[in-house]
């Protein structure tokens, strides 16, 4: 009877983390910019979007014509989600490729 209880408590908490990670307005993203191009017009353009930078994490070059970093994003607009806020980033001129980080 205790490993069912058990089982229970686990499969909902997962739902109920789940769901969690999915309302929450904070999300990570990898982003690789054009070399040469500074951090702070990327930082300008996602400001501009409504959405904020909380922590930025230099990554380094993974090629001579990108350059990466992880940003922790804080979406401030209620109609985007986190696949939005994504897909607006990785529209930046100067952003090669952008991808969510899942936990």
């Amino acid at each position: 009877m205790m490993c069912v209880l058990i089982y229970v408590v686990l499969v909902s908490l997962n739902k109920l983390d789940s769901t969690h990670v999915k309302a929450s307005r904070v999300m990570n993203v990898y982003v690789e910019l054009k070399s040469g191009v500074p951090l702070s017009a990327l930082l300008r353009a996602v400001k501009s979007m409504g959405i904020q930078v909380n922590d930025i994490q230099d990554i380094g070059s993974r090629s001579a014509e990108t350059h990466g970093y992880i940003l922790e994003l804080e979406i401030m607009r209620p109609e985007l989600g986190h696949v939005e806020a994504a897909e607006q980033v990785a529209k930046i001129e100067q952003v090669e490729f952008c991808e969510e980080m899942k936990a």
